[in-house]
């Protein structure tokens, strides 16, 4: 189980997080949604130990995580903008964060999925946007936790690895895993998720399903109730 409890974080004068409590005990996808500036990234990093909140607490199966190193390995993330050195081939990469990580990892059956077979060779500045992002969830993929964490996963991908991508989270599921993850692929929200929690200027604004967001915004589609509560609350 991992639980925030008033969880507050600024940046200077400016409250990116503002009281978030947020439990997630059982097996499932969790989307974070909300505009640009809303506090996503920054509550994923706050979770993961990059990001240091001004007070609140995080606690993992009822132990504070006060020193993230201590429990690292039961997490796995994916970054929205993964920074690797560009003269690194694939291969280098992967044997690098295998060499750090010292675990047993999966890459082959994800190397796979995601076609990067012939790609592995090539220094990482000569890799498309794609392939790149194909590299980093496959690295988020590779080494078995409890908790996954992904920093807008589905950027650059291309349709048919969108789909392989989903089909992982739900294996994942299936495995027991808890997935959060941010978003702007509205389609992939309705599709996948089991929990939507929307951000607004550091708030929870909303904690639900995706069926009970339609509803309670009195929309038909994902897009008319987020931009629904963008002019309500006077957000460009």
């Amino acid at each position: 189980m991992l639980k925030i409890t008033d969880l507050n974080k600024k940046f200077g004068k400016l409250q990116v997080l503002n009281n978030i409590n947020l439990e997630f005990s059982e097996p499932a996808i969790n989307i974070l949604i909300g505009p640009n500036g809303s506090g996503k990234t920054t509550l994923l990093k706050s979770i993961l130990g990059i990001t240091h909140p001004n007070s609140g607490s995080i606690e993992l199966d009822n132990k504070k995580i006060k020193n993230f190193s201590d429990f690292k390995r039961n997490f796995s993330y994916l970054p929205q903008i993964a920074q690797f050195p560009d003269n690194l081939t694939g291969k280098d990469l992967i044997k690098m964060v295998k060499d750090i990580r010292a675990s047993e990892s999966m890459e082959d059956k994800y190397l796979e999925i995601f076609n990067l077979g012939k790609e592995l060779k090539k220094p990482i500045k000569y890799l498309s946007g794609g392939n790149k992002q194909k590299l980093n969830t496959v690295l988020s993929f590779m080494f078995d936790a409890k908790i996954y964490i992904f920093d807008e996963p589905t950027v650059g991908l291309d349709p048919v690895s969108v789909l392989n991508f989903r089909d992982l989270l739900l294996e994942l599921k299936t495995e027991g895993k808890i997935v959060i993850l941010t978003t702007h692929n509205l389609d992939f929200v309705s599709i996948i998720a089991d929990l939507v929690i929307f951000l607004l200027d550091g708030n929870i604004y909303f904690k639900g399903s995706y069926s009970d967001l339609l509803e309670n915004e009195k929309s038909n589609t994902l897009m008319e109730a987020i931009a629904k509560v963008l002019k309500d609350n006077d957000i460009d």
